[in-house]
C-alpha cells in the first residue's frame, strides 16, 4: 500500500491499480468487475474511488481453457480513514498471477495514478451506489474477523476445497484446525478460509443435563451464547462479520465451502427461539445483513440444487413463525 494519493483522491477513496494486466484477466473489486481489454494489455487498469474503513474484496481470475469458468484469487485491501492510498499488484505472466511490486515501482505507478489523466481514465471508479451496497455486504467484516479466519488483509484467498458429502449432509461446517498448531505461510501462495467451528465440543454436551439438553435440542438459543461468549469474544458483530465474510466468498470466488459456512450461520440463527427475545439488537441486525445478501443472488437461487434444497425459505419461514408465536415487541422495535 503507497501512501500520497492526490487531494482530489482523499474525497472519493483509495485506489487499486493493476500493472502490466494480460488482456483477458477478469478483475474486480467488491461488486464492481471487468475484464482487461485489449488496448490495456501490459498498461494499467484497476479502480478508483474505493471508500475508506470497510474490507474490501479484490478478485481475479483467467478463464480455463475450453471456456469451463474462471477459477478465482480473492486479497482482501482496507484503506485508511484519510483515504490516500493506493494498492498496487503486477501481472506476472509465467504464473498467471498477481503479485506485489518493488517499492520504487509502486511509488512510480501511484504518482502515476493519481498525476496522469490518461491512467486515471484507466481506473473505473467506484460509483456511490456499489458503495453503499458494499458497506451493507462487509460492514461487520473486522480485521480480527479475516484473521480468524485465516485470511488477514494482503493475504491472497482461495475458494478451498469443497466440503465432503458427510458434511454437507450433516449440516455442519468444517472443524478449525486445534489452537495449538500453526498455519503454515508461504508467502505469495493463496490461502483457504478456516471458519469458525460452529459446534461445540462433544465434552461440553457431556456436562449439560437433560433438561439442558433437551432444550439445546430444540432451541438454538443455547449453542448461539455459547458461540458468542467463546469462539467470538463476547461480540455478536463478529458473528455477523463471519456470515457476511462466507457469503462474499461464495459469492464472488465460488467458494462451495464458504456456502455451506453461511447456510450453516443462518440456520443457526433462524432456529433461535429464547434468543429473538433477549437479544432483539442481535436480530434485527441480522435480517438487515440477510436482506442484503439476498438482494445479490438470482430467483434460481431459491432453487438451485447448490442452495441446499430451498435451505433459505425454510430458515425464514421458521424465524418468521418464531416472531409470530412470540409477538415479539422488543424485535419489532429493534428493528425500527
Amino acid at each position: 500500500v503507497v501512501q500520497g494519493m492526490a487531494e482530489e483522491d482523499t474525497a472519493e477513496g483509495g485506489a487499486v491499480v493493476l500493472v502490466d494486466a494480460a488482456a483477458g484477466v477478469e478483475v474486480g473489486i467488491d461488486l464492481l468487475s471487468f475484464a482487461v481489454p485489449g488496448d490495456a494489455a501490459g498498461s494499467v487498469a484497476g479502480f478508483r474511488g474505493v471508500p475508506p474503513g470497510c474490507a474490501h474484496l479484490l478478485h481475479y481470475g483467467v478463464q480455463a481453457d475450453g471456456g469451463g469458468g474462471c477459477l478465482k484469487t480473492g486479497v482482501f485491501v482496507r484503506f485508511g480513514g484519510g483515504g490516500q492510498e493506493a494498492c498496487v499488484l503486477r501481472w506476472e505472466t509465467r504464473d498467471e498471477d498477481f503479485v506485489c511490486c518493488d517499492e520504487v515501482a509502486a511509488a512510480n505507478a501511484a504518482a502515476a495514478a493519481r498525476g496522469s489523466p490518461a491512467v486515471r481514465a484507466r481506473l473505473v471508479p467506484c460509483t456511490p451506489q456499489l458503495r453503499m451496497q458494499w458497506e451493507a455486504l462487509a460492514g461487520y467484516v473486522s480485521d480480527v474477523c479475516l484473521r480468524r479466519c485465516n485470511v488477514p488483509c494482503g493475504t491472497k484467498v482461495s475458494p478451498g476445497a469443497a466440503p465432503g458429502d458427510d458434511d454437507g449432509a450433516a449440516g455442519k461446517s468444517r472443524a478449525r484446525a486445534p489452537p495449538s498448531q500453526v498455519t503454515p505461510y508461504f508467502e505469495g501462495i493463496a490461502r483457504a478460509p478456516h471458519f469458525a467451528e460452529l459446534w461445540p465440543p462433544k465434552e461440553e454436551l457431556a456436562r449439560m443435563t437433560t433438561a439442558e439438553r433437551t432444550q439445546y435440542c430444540h432451541d438454538a438459543s443455547t449453542r448461539l451464547a455459547w458461540l458468542i461468549g467463546g469462539t467470538f469474544g463476547g461480540s455478536e458483530d463478529e458473528l455477523l462479520g463471519e456470515a457476511q465474510l462466507a457469503f462474499v466468498l461464495f459469492l464472488l470466488l465460488s467458494s462451495y465451502a464458504a456456502l455451506i459456512h453461511w447456510k450453516n450461520i443462518v440456520t443457526l440463527l433462524c432456529g433461535c427461539h429464547t434468543a429473538v427475545t433477549t437479544n432483539p439488537q442481535l436480530f434485527a441486525k441480522f435480517v438487515g445483513v440477510l436482506q442484503a445478501q439476498l438482494l445479490c443472488v438470482g430467483e434460481d437461487f431459491f432453487t438451485d440444487v447448490l442452495a441446499e434444497k430451498n435451505f433459505i425459505l425454510v430458515s425464514l419461514v421458521a424465524l418468521r413463525e418464531t416472531l409470530a408465536a412470540e409477538e415479539n415487541p422488543q424485535f419489532l422495535c429493534a428493528l425500527l
